[in-house]
């Protein structure tokens, strides 16, 4: 409520007070029977308070206590009337997550945000990570094994992972290089008259068949057979097939390392030459 007080003082009827110049009586009187005249005459109104003119009188009415009277920036906290026409800051928000992999800030309009920091380093071969307890930023290989020991996997930090199947290769000569073995051998005349050529596949896979007559390292003898495939001299291909950690037969004579010899059975699968075949089980540990 606004409260008015009036100080009474002598009448100059006419005469100088205060060494002024004398009003009109008729001036002096008009004004004060007026009062006010418009709303702009008593005061500021303000988002707690409304001041008007009613009657030639100044009024003032003050909102309640805890009426909004907020800007709309939602990062300066919701102010509030305290009942007295003022309006009183509310408390900002707490724009900490408690999450270190986030940057914290404040839309005035949405309030707070919690963007997630950049990690990615633009290479797709490493997989980018925040730990959200440390806050660091880690960039771990991609793993590039597709389980075939017959592709060879890379990684182009642009194109990504690719699995490229390993080569075969020729020879014109009886036996392949390390890490490959013979699958078949032809006449062919770029060996010169009468020479034989070789295709040669990488060691890899579960089984192959082999024109050796034993198997690269990691494999063992499962059987051999009559072929024509490896030339009119070796009429024999051997299938090898992989060491898989379970017990197998094999044609050769002894178990590869980390197996041992469980006895021996007869067989008809190892070729003219040989009439038994062993039984290999995987040593404990």
């Amino acid at each position: 409520m606004l409260v008015v007080v009036g100080l009474l003082l002598p009448a100059c009827d006419g005469c100088s007070c205060g060494g002024g110049k004398p009003s009109p009586p008729a001036e002096r009187s008009s004004r004060a029977q007026l009062g006010c005249s418009s709303d702009d005459e008593c005061g500021e109104s303000g988002p707690c308070s409304v001041a008007t003119c009613a009657q030639g009188r100044c009024s003032t009415a003050l909102a309640p206590k805890g009426t909004s009277c907020d800007d709309g920036d939602a990062c300066n906290g919701i102010a509030l009337c305290d009942g007295l026409g003022g309006c009183v800051p509310g408390a900002p928000p707490n724009l900490d997550d408690g999450d270190p992999c986030t940057v914290d800030s404040c839309d005035p309009v949405h309030g707070p945000r919690h963007q997630p920091v950049a990690i990615d380093d633009f290479d797709v071969c490493t997989i980018d990570r925040c730990d959200p307890v440390t806050g660091q930023i880690t960039h771990e290989p991609v793993d590039l094994d597709d389980g075939d020991d017959c592709t060879f996997d890379t990684c182009d930090p642009k194109s990504g992972v690719s699995h490229r199947r390993l080569p075969t290769t020729t020879t014109c000569g009886a036996s392949c290089g390390a890490g490959y073995h013979p699958t078949s051998r032809s006449p062919s005349s770029s060996c010169g008259p009468g020479g034989m050529q070789t295709l040669c596949a990488p060691d890899c896979g579960t089984s192959f068949y082999s024109c050796a007559d034993t198997c690269p390292g990691g494999y063992h003898v499962s059987t051999r057979s009559p072929s024509a495939q490896c030339g009119a001299d070796a009429r024999i291909v051997t299938f090898c097939m992989k060491n898989a950690g379970e017990p197998f037969y094999t044609c050769d004579p002894a178990c590869p390392s980390g197996y041992g010899k469980q006895g021996e059975s007869a067989t008809s699968h190892c070729g003219p030459d040989v009439r038994l075949r062993t039984r290999c089980v995987p040593r404990p540990g």
